[in-house]
């Protein structure tokens, strides 16, 4: 775990720890064809908000949530909420629950940002067309953040990385058969995962 923490602490999110122990077995990492990977920091690209809400109220508390938190996609939402010049809500009893999200109090009632896990455990209520939007953007290779109050969920935010490249030197040609990676796509391709092998 504390392999974990440090990678966060400089932007590299691992999934968990059985992850982070499995990587000593990876023998390859598919890269682009014009051999460059992204250098650039998340970003939002878009807020889907559940019809009916007040949203430039919910976009303060929102900000106030993520200014708190310490995980690394919170500066993602900081940074786009800042370009909107939205002010920060006045929250107490602010919590940070370890790989699941954060939740504080405003104004008498508990709001919560992170993952869909860290919703469903509180026995929050998704709206139908927030889940049907969280699917195409995860089916987008892009990252879910959920935000909710006690009761209802309220918005999904779609993050990506954000552009920026630089080479990488040495680089194997997927599409020579002796190297194995082309068959290695292959077989992504067929496991549904078309949004990691177009990419």
């Amino acid at each position: 775990m504390v392999g974990v923490g440090k990678g966060a602490e400089n932007n590299i999110l691992i999934k968990d720890a059985e992850s982070l122990e499995l990587a000593h077995k990876v023998n390859a990492i598919i890269l682009d064809k014009t051999g460059t990977i992204t250098q650039g920091k998340p970003v939002v690209t878009e807020m889907i908000w559940k019809n009916g809400v007040n949203i430039g109220e919910l976009k303060n508390i929102l900000y106030a949530l993520e200014v708190r938190s310490e995980h690394p996609l919170a500066d993602a939402v900081v940074n786009k909420l800042k370009e909107e010049n939205i002010l920060e809500a006045e929250l107490t009893k602010f919590e940070s629950v370890a790989a699941r999200g954060v939740k504080a109090v405003h104004q008498g009632q508990v709001y919560f940002v992170g993952s869909l896990k860290f919703i469903l455990e509180n026995n929050i209520t998704t709206n139908q067309d927030l889940n049907d939007r969280a699917k195409q953007i995860q089916d987008e290779a892009k990252t879910v953040i959920w935000f909710a109050n006690e009761k209802n969920s309220l918005a999904v935010l779609a993050l990506a990385v954000g552009t920026g490249f630089f080479p990488v030197q040495g680089m194997t040609d997927a599409r020579n058969p002796g190297t194995g990676v082309r068959h290695l796509l292959d077989v992504l391709h067929h496991l549904a995962l078309p949004a990691l092998v177009e990419q």
